[in-house]
């Protein structure tokens, strides 16, 4: 398991900025070290024109930096209700473009819960924050990217965000759980250019003043990569709302791995990818809560993928989730227990438990060794729970070996599996036996 390892950033801290900050993580090799590290950032940061890079030399699914506010800082935890004001609250990272980008992501960097402001300087056209897969990728699927922030961004002349790919054989960027606003009302440039290799899903993209111009272009070229573009909401009431650059090489890909999107304006398709459809009446705009609107086709229209994951608020999905960033109506944690007691009665297994949270369903598998000795895996078959208890009792159970006892707890919050500890041996007959009655008789 990596060490975790907090650093400060601010003033008195650790690091006076993220920029000094950036400059110790770019000489560590998080694998070889065996670190996990949380960046938490105290102060309000803004890089501006400063082509800057930040990324260890070395990371992997759990050995990486995730960069964040300062507990009790960042936008959720400063709006508990969901009503975005932008301006007063949150810690504030603002990059600002010139010549070439302010920031450079690169691989084992992920950004999340902060409030994000874009700009362009001078007429440029590159976007102040860029993600790149760099030479020495080895990460996980989540390991770099931006998760749960929220950007107002001046397109003007430049996109906010730009991806662009590494080497064959880089692993995916992820944008998850964003919500991207633009309100600038002579805009030029799409909200967000996206190239993958890269995973964009459960965004909001918005563009609120301007009506002529696209909000998000994806444009895929990079053969070694299928991208994914899935469960997202892309909204700005224009004639082109997103458009679509597709090689044909891999267009089929595309096509199959994009899921779920919503758009309320044109869809502009070059290649292959057509999933995507467009209605409208989407959000009810408030402030900046963009929450799905009663009755709002983004509700429950996300795909699995998006089950039981957290929302731009960090709260449950649950099982019916919603497109884009903001889940209307959070789920309940998931239900969580212990199998306290199993029984074994001849060919008879019970099987006692405790729960916390609501139940809405469970079912219990008992389950046969690798060397079983003739026994078979029982069930799935139903668990009666109630009052946070539960009990199943498991008849006929053929003689021979046992793993043990799992157990699948489910509400509309998700599901969770418990197993019991230690194996189950089934030795005999059923029941307990009994001696034979006594019978007397005249002799």
């Amino acid at each position: 398991m990596a060490t975790t390892r907090i650093i400060t950033i601010g003033t008195g801290k650790d690091y006076a900025s993220l920029n000094t900050f950036r400059a110790w993580l770019n000489a560590q090799d998080l694998v070889a070290q065996n670190l996990y590290i949380e960046a938490h950032v105290y102060e309000n940061q803004s890089i501006a024109s400063g082509a800057v890079f930040i990324g260890p030399q070395n990371s992997d699914m759990t050995r990486y930096c995730l960069i964040r506010p300062a507990p009790g800082l960042g936008v959720h935890d400063l709006n508990p209700t969901g009503m975005f004001d932008w301006k007063p609250n949150g810690i504030l990272l603002n990059f600002v473009t010139g010549s070439y980008y302010a920031l450079r992501i690169s691989s084992g960097v992920v950004l999340q819960g902060f409030r994000i402001t874009t700009s362009a300087t001078g007429g440029a056209t590159q976007a102040p924050l860029s993600l790149y897969q760099s030479v020495y990728v080895n990460l996980g699927t989540y390991q770099c990217g931006l998760r749960r922030n929220i950007f107002l961004a001046d397109t003007s002349t430049a996109p906010c965000l730009s991806i662009s790919g590494g080497l064959a054989g880089g692993t995916s960027a992820v944008i998850a759980d964003n919500l991207f606003i633009t309100e600038t009302v002579a805009s030029n440039a799409a909200l967000v250019e996206l190239s993958e290799p890269c995973v964009i899903e459960r965004n909001t993209f918005v563009r609120r003043n301007n009506t002529t111009m696209r909000t998000v272009t994806i444009t895929v070229n990079y053969d070694a990569h299928t991208p994914i573009f899935r469960n997202n909401a892309i909204i700005g009431h224009s004639p082109e709302s997103i458009r679509f650059v597709m090689n044909s090489a891999i267009g089929i890909a595309a096509r199959n791995a994009s899921v779920g999107n919503y758009a309320d304006g044109g869809v502009t398709i070059l290649g292959y990818l057509n999933n995507v459809v467009t209605v409208a009446n989407d959000l009810t705009i408030s402030l900046y809560d963009l929450t799905p609107a009663d009755n709002s086709p983004l509700i429950g229209h996300a795909d699995a993928t998006a089950q039981t994951t957290p929302d731009l608020r960090g709260r449950n999905r649950g099982l019916t989730p919603d497109i884009g960033a903001v889940q209307r109506t959070p789920a309940p944690p998931a239900p969580t227990g212990l199998i306290t007691q199993i029984k074994v009665d001849g060919q008879r297994v019970i099987v006692t438990g405790t729960t916390t949270g609501a139940v809405d369903s469970a079912t219990a598998t008992l389950q046969a060794a690798a060397v079983a000795n003739g026994a078979s895996t029982q069930g799935p078959q139903a668990v009666i729970a109630t009052a946070g208890t539960v009990t199943t009792q498991f008849n006929n159970v053929p003689i021979g070996s046992y793993v043990g006892v799992q157990m699948a707890l489910t509400n509309a919050g998700g599901q969770t599996l418990i197993n019991s500890t230690g194996g189950v041996e089934i030795l005999g007959l059923e029941g307990t036996p009994q001696a034979p009655e006594l019978v007397t008789a005249p002799v």
